[in-house]
């Protein structure tokens, strides 16, 4: 602590300064300019087709607005998410006109799944 004190006033100060603008500049780039983040989207899903995250829809306050009982998980950059046409981006998902990363039923063992499909 005693060579902090040799340092002088006017440096201290720069130091300090740096300590708080360089994480809130990093975080500004790469959330705001960059987009550099991750959306989590439901989209519809066919249980009799494919496996799918289920949930009680029955209760009142158990789905979210868009009311999928049987549903699929995608991870979708912010950056791309402005060129889906509706807020499951299945279409584009499926068509490979943005990059997601499906996330599976079952990787977690809290999910509840759909059986698996004969």
């Amino acid at each position: 602590m005693k060579a902090f004190r040799r340092i002088p006033v006017g440096i201290q100060i720069l130091i300090l300064v740096l300590i708080f603008i360089i994480p809130i500049g990093s975080s500004f780039y790469r959330y705001y300019i960059t987009q550099d983040y991750n959306y989590l989207i439901e989209a519809e899903c066919d249980p009799s087709q494919e496996i799918c995250y289920s949930r009680d829809c029955e209760e009142p306050d158990a789905c979210p607005p868009n009311n999928f009982a049987y549903y699929k998980q995608y991870l979708v950059k912010a950056y791309d998410f402005e060129k889906c046409s509706d807020n499951s981006c299945k279409k584009e998902c499926e068509n490979k006109t943005v990059e997601c990363k499906q996330i599976f039923c079952g990787e977690s063992e809290d999910d509840a799944c759909t059986t698996a499909v004969e």
